[in-house]
């Protein structure tokens, strides 16, 4: 019985590592980013752009996730005039929840999307970015991952 068990265990858990692992390329998306493999693929530069700032969140340590991202979120969608907007992040900031309601949003995943867009959205240009969410970046990661990537060659 324990031997079966044991054969039952291994089975799933290869069956587990097969899915994720394999789960990106079973079907046709604009991109993404493996967690477990840290590797991004892409077919167009907005999309490597969003998915370096996958990868440039989870190796800094999801940035994303920190309570200074989401107080520069909201500091960013209560400032008014005189700012450096850009509007598809202005657009997408001001979509988000408030920080009442980011928990919910926080455990759907939300906040690193967000974190992601607005890399993509400035194309990698801090000077695209407003200026409260330029530190957030490692602009130098995401350029060399962004060179790096077949897109590019």
């Amino acid at each position: 019985m324990k031997k079966l068990i044991a054969i039952i265990t291994v089975v799933i858990v290869l069956a587990g590592l097969y899915i994720v692992c394999m789960n990106p390329f079973m079907y046709r998306v604009a991109g993404d980013y493996n967690t477990l493999t840290k590797r991004i693929r892409c077919f167009d530069e907005r999309t490597c752009w969003h998915e370096v700032g996958h990868k440039v969140d989870h190796l800094n340590g999801w940035v994303s996730k920190s309570d200074e991202w989401i107080d520069a979120v909201e500091a960013y969608r209560n400032l008014r005039g005189g700012v450096r907007i850009q509007t598809g992040i202005r657009e997408m900031i001001m979509q988000a929840p408030r920080l009442d309601a980011w928990r919910v949003f926080s455990q759907r995943g939300g906040q690193i999307e967000l974190y992601a867009n607005i890399l993509m959205y400035s194309e990698g240009d801090p000077a695209m970015m407003p200026e409260v969410f330029v530190e957030f970046y490692d602009w130098e990661r995401a350029g060399e991952l962004m060179d790096k990537l077949w897109y590019n060659k």
